[in-house]
Formats: C-alpha cells, sequence, structure tokens
C-alpha cells in the first residue's frame, strides 16, 4: 500500500523536533550544538503546536501523540516563567534598588538616545556592557549622576561599565575565568545598619563555537564559585550571560550558587536579537539573579535603542 502524501515529512519534523526540543537538553553540558538548541524552548513549542495539528489533519495518532507529549513538556519548562515566587512580599521590603541593565553593541551609533534614556529611568544601579572609547564621553553625563562609577574598556569589545548612587564601601574589577572579560563587583549599603548588597557585573562569551563555548562554560563554572565565596547577602548578579533559563549550564549559576532568576513571574521576556517587529521571536539572555532573600518587585524589557539586544529594568526588594 502506498504511503498517505506528506506522511515522510511530518515524521520527518516530529523527529527532528523531539531530538532539538527533549535530546539535546541531556547533553548540552557537553556538545556546544546541544546547548545551543537547548535554548528554543518557546519556538519548539510553537512548531509543536502546529505540528500537533498538521499530524490531526493527517491522520497519524502516533505522530499526533509524539508532537503532543512536545507541547506539554515545553510548555511544563515555560511555566515558572509565569509562576509567582512563593517567597515574595515587596510590601514589607525596607530597601528598594531599581537596576537598568543593557548590551549596548560595540556598533551603536547613538548613545546619546541610550543615555537619555537610562536617565529617564532613574535608576540607582546602571550596568552596560560592550562599552567601547565611542561612550566615554556620552558617559560622563551620567557619571556625573552617580556617586560611584567604574567603567573599563577592552580592545574585544567587552567593556563594562557600573554606575550607582547608592552608597558603597568598594568598587573593583575582577577577572572571574577569563581575563579578557572584566567582572565588575560592587558592594554597597543601600539602608543604614543592612546587611551590604553585593552586586556582579559580567559579561560571558558568546558561544558561537566550540571554542567560545568552552571558554564560556569556564566563565560560567568561575562565576559560580566566586558567587558561591561571598558569604555576605543579598547577592545579585546582572549582565549579559548568553545562555537562556533552559541551557544546562544556567543551572550552574542557579543550582550551584544558589541563585534564581528574576524573571520568574513576570513572563517570557526575550532580550535578544532586537528586531523591528519587536523581540518576541527572540530568546532571553540579559539576565538578573538573585539570592533567595531578594524579591523581585518589577522586571520589564525596554525599547528598542540602536542595539540587537533590548534593556532591562529590574526593582527588587529586602526585607
Amino acid at each position: 500500500m502506498k504511503p498517505p502524501k506528506g506522511r515522510w515529512w511530518i515524521t520527518l519534523a516530529v523527529g527532528a523536533l523531539a531530538l532539538a526540543a527533549l535530546v539535546s537538553p541531556l547533553f548540552g553540558r557537553w556538545f556546544w550544538i546541544a546547548d545551543l538548541l537547548s535554548n528554543f524552548v518557546p519556538h519548539y513549542a510553537v512548531i509543536a503546536v502546529a505540528l500537533t495539528i498538521g499530524c490531526v489533519l493527517a491522520r497519524r495518532p502516533v505522530l499526533t501523540a509524539c508532537a503532543l507529549a512536545i507541547v506539554v513538556v515545553e510548555v511544563l519548562r515555560l511555566l515558572p516563567l509565569w509562576a509567582p515566587y512563593p517567597s515574595e512580599a515587596g510590601a514589607a521590603d525596607t530597601a528598594r534598588v531599581k537596576i537598568v541593565q543593557f548590551n549596548v553593541n560595540i556598533e551603536n551609533k547613538d548613545p546619546g538616545r541610550v543615555i537619555d534614556w537610562v536617565v529617564a529611568q532613574e535608576p540607582d544601579v546602571t550596568v552596560l556592557v560592550e562599552v567601547t572609547r565611542a561612550w566615554v564621553g556620552p558617559l560622563r553625563a551620567l557619571q556625573g549622576r552617580y556617586p560611584s562609577s567604574l567603567v573599563k574598556l577592552h580592545p574585544n569589545g567587552s567593556g563594562i561599565a557600573l554606575l550607582s548612587r547608592l552608597p558603597s564601601s568598594d568598587i573593583h574589577i575582577e577577572y572571574v575565568g577569563d581575563r579578557w572579560r572584566p567582572t565588575i563587583v560592587l558592594k554597597a549599603v543601600p539602608v543604614s545598619e543592612h546587611a551590604p548588597l553585593i552586586l556582579y557585573a559580567t559579561h560571558l562569551t558568546s558561544p558561537t563555537n566550540p571554542s567560545d563555548t568552552a571558554g564560556r562554560n569556564r566563565q560560567t563554572i568561575a562565576l559560580a564559585k566566586r558567587v558561591l565565596s561571598d558569604r555576605s547577602t543579598p547577592k545579585i548578579l546582572v549582565g549579559d550571560l548568553n545562555t537562556t533559563r533552559w541551557s544546562p549550564w544556567f543551572d550552574v549559576l542557579t543550582d550551584s550558587a544558589g541563585l534564581r532568576d528574576a524573571e520568574e513571574g513576570f513572563g517570557l521576556q526575550p532580550t535578544w536579537p532586537s528586531l523591528p517587529i519587536g523581540v518576541w521571536p527572540g530568546i532571553p539572555i540579559d539576565h538578573l539573579l538573585v539570592s533567595p532573600d531578594v524579591h523581585v518587585i518589577d522586571r520589564r524589557v525596554g525599547p528598542d535603542l540602536g542595539s540587537d539586544h533590548r534593556p532591562v529594568v529590574t526593582t527588587i526588594g529586602w526585607s
């Protein structure tokens, strides 16, 4: 009997999706392509829904069940983003801090627009990555508004700037896992007699090939150890981490370092790539991670400001 028309491509599509969505995360710790594929959970969920409908129309019950199973798995992986964190209690917070973070892109032609937008947000802390010499002048307009600031430029485009209006006892550069990727460490006391807030601002290597992926993974491990070694709390890690919460390497920063994703409870908020049609086809790779004693009061993604990323504004608090 001749196979029903279209059977082969539906079978192939469901099989390929199962490999990418279900199998790749299992091997992401060892193979860079598998890790890369593990980041597209929202896209797999949408494709799986479309394939389920296609399998139903093609009258392929087994394939329908397989496609539907992928839908269920991917939806379960997405659900924590909409589930409020159990211990959130922002109303009782006595210390609140508003943080702006943005990968400005080394080719951004309009730093003045970025500076104007940041000023309008009135953040307590601003973290900018991929800053170059072209940003030195525009940043002076911001530095006058912040008592504490540190700008570190690098020829490979991994420059970083941190500006803070919080009373701080220390702000310095560390090279955690990579001598070309500076991390800024800030120790601040937002409210008198509170425990100091420790903030790590960083930019991990983009995993575009096996070598760079291995570099990012070394940075991730070293960063998790660095955060864990600091006994002070609360702790915050902020920056372009070049991975999503669905990568097995993201678990190194959450499970190993005792941090959690501030995006939880605020829905899916993609930040890259920034496209004319919006960020909804993208993925969230710009993160703010917090220790369990920190409450995330608000988190939102900002507008297109000439970068391939979108800025993120997060308000946190603690008692």
